[in-house]
Parts: C-alpha cells; sequence; structure tokens
C-alpha cells in the first residue's frame, strides 16, 4: 500500500473511521467526528492538483477557480453564483477580512513584524469557518484553520484548499522570506451525510489500495 498524498495521508485514517461509525456520533442523517485535527507539512499546489485523479470528491479545477474568482476578483456581480456551495455571499466576511488584513499591511497600520500572532481572518458564528491565522516562523508560513462545522463529501478538501490559497496570497503582501506553507486544521464538527458515506468510502478504498 503506497500513499502518495500530503492530503489524503494526513486525513484517510480519520475519514475512514468515521465512515464506519467508530469514534463517531450520529447527529440526524449525518456521522459525525467531534475534534477533527490535521496537519500538512510543506504543502505545494502540486499536492492538491495531484489528488484530483485519485479522490472524486475533490474538484481541484472547479475550487482554484473559486478561490481566484472569492479573492482576486473584482466585480462582484460576476461571481454571486459561482456554484451553490460556494456562493460570493456566504464568503463575503471571508473576501472583506481578507482585503482589510491586506489594506492594513500596505498602510503600515498593523505590526508587521514577522512574529506577529495578529494576522487572522475571523468570521460571523454561524459561517462553517471560525478563523484564518497566518504565522510566518522561520523560513515558513503557518496556516492555522479553525473551523466550526464541515462536510467531509461536500467541502473538506476544498475549504483546506480555499485556506491554503488564502496564504499563497498572502504571504506576497507580507513580504517575508517563506520557502514552505503548513497548515494545521482544527474542525469542531467534520461529518458526513448518510447518502453520501458510500460515495466517500469508494474514495478512500481506491486511495489505500493503490
Amino acid at each position: 500500500m503506497v500513499l502518495k498524498s500530503k492530503l489524503l495521508d494526513a486525513t484517510v485514517c480519520q475519514i475512514s473511521q468515521l465512515l464506519e461509525g467508530k469514534s463517531s456520533y450520529k447527529v440526524g442523517q449525518t456521522h459525525e467526528i467531534i475534534g477533527f485535527h490535521t496537519k500538512l507539512n510543506d504543502i505545494h499546489e502540486d499536492d492538491f492538483e495531484a489528488i484530483a485523479d485519485q479522490c472524486d470528491m475533490f474538484k481541484y479545477a472547479f475550487i482554484r477557480h473559486v478561490s481566484k474568482e472569492l479573492i482576486l476578483g473584482k466585480d462582484e456581480n460576476r461571481f454571486k453564483t459561482i456554484k451553490e456551495n460556494y456562493r460570493y455571499e456566504a464568503y463575503h466576511g471571508m473576501v472583506s477580512s481578507y482585503k482589510l488584513l491586506v489594506h492594513q499591511l500596505k498602510r503600515n497600520s498593523m505590526i508587521q513584524s514577522k512574529l506577529t500572532r495578529r494576522y487572522t481572518i475571523s468570521f460571523v458564528a454561524w459561517h462553517c469557518f471560525s478563523h484564518i491565522n497566518f504565522m510566518f516562523r522561520g523560513d515558513k508560513l503557518i496556516v492555522n484553520v479553525h473551523m466550526r462545522s464541515c462536510d467531509v463529501y461536500k467541502h473538506l478538501y476544498h475549504d483546506i484548499y480555499l485556506a491554503y490559497y488564502l496564504g499563497s496570497q498572502f504571504k506576497k503582501h507580507a513580504q517575508h522570506d517563506v520557502n514552505s506553507i503548513s497548515m494545521n486544521i482544527s474542525i469542531d464538527s467534520l461529518h458526513v451525510y448518510e447518502d453520501d458515506i458510500e460515495k466517500c468510502r469508494k474514495d478512500m478504498l481506491n486511495y489505500v489500495s493503490q
């Protein structure tokens, strides 16, 4: 058994336990793990692109397009209906907070010490994301992601990529020397709907059998 993807390596065991009903709760039509944590070291764009062929529930080209439109798009009306699960309105807080962070950097109104802990984007209470924090340590950017809730099949790898993309763009504005990006992911409720369990299981089994 050869595991080739950092993203899937870091999550396959916990997700497999969730799909098998181990260490999980049954809540309505979902099964959930409370307190999901994982770490991704030295993650690159290629790591996301590589799993597109191994994992049907991760649509790399789609989320890359969505991320660029959300963060870099100038005409909000062009992408208000990018896709049902990634409406601009639902991510307006992320976009606004990120742009404010960049604006503060450019205006020198924020402490720009490389060791600051203030590079943070926060979300309203109902949002699935709680906050994303960027920390520069040594030659590394560490993206700390805390989520209130996440659907494994529809959102997990897409949301991880969205946070990664934010970090990759933010490091350009911060102008600190960075050779790699790592991520810490913490999710209060990682869950899967019963209708999606078999589809998730197929992805996981296809991956570990390679």
